[in-house]
């Protein structure tokens, strides 16, 4: 690479923005949380959990008190048919159930209980000891 073009690239790597990634505090009241996965707004363009407010990645913090566990429920919704990988501080805690891959048409479920309650669509069920979580996620099948 000659000096220009190598000047050009350090240039252009100092003054890109710095990555930035949404944390999401999750209350333990058993309410829902929303994240989306679409490549053409992430940040990075893959297939990871994101905040569709600005395409950044998306984690959800909580913590699991001693003496007590925890629940994580992810579920899939609106198109049936997406699986997903959940992740715990960088380290796979498991999938999300088996089901056949869906088509963007017809009917969606937008209601987080009632997917819950639909067979064709993915769900997780995680319990967890206490400690200190840091979920995310990534698309496994769509």
């Amino acid at each position: 690479m000659n000096k220009h073009l190598m000047a050009a690239a350090i240039a252009a790597a100092m003054i890109a923005p710095a990555a930035h990634a949404t944390t999401v505090a999750l209350p333990g009241d058993a309410s829902w949380a929303e994240f989306d996965v679409d490549a053409s707004i992430a940040h990075d363009f893959g297939n990871g959990w994101i905040d569709t407010n600005d395409g950044s990645a998306l984690n959800f913090t909580f913590t699991v008190a001693p003496g007590m566990h925890g629940v994580l429920t992810v579920v899939d919704a609106g198109f049936a048919g997406d699986t997903f990988t959940v992740i715990d501080s960088g380290s796979v805690l498991g999938s999300t159930s088996s089901v056949p891959a869906g088509q963007p048409v017809g009917a969606t479920i937008v209601d987080f209980d009632d997917a819950l309650a639909n067979p064709a669509y993915s769900r997780g069920v995680f319990t967890l000891a206490p400690g200190n979580y840091s979920i995310s996620g990534s698309l496994l099948q769509s």
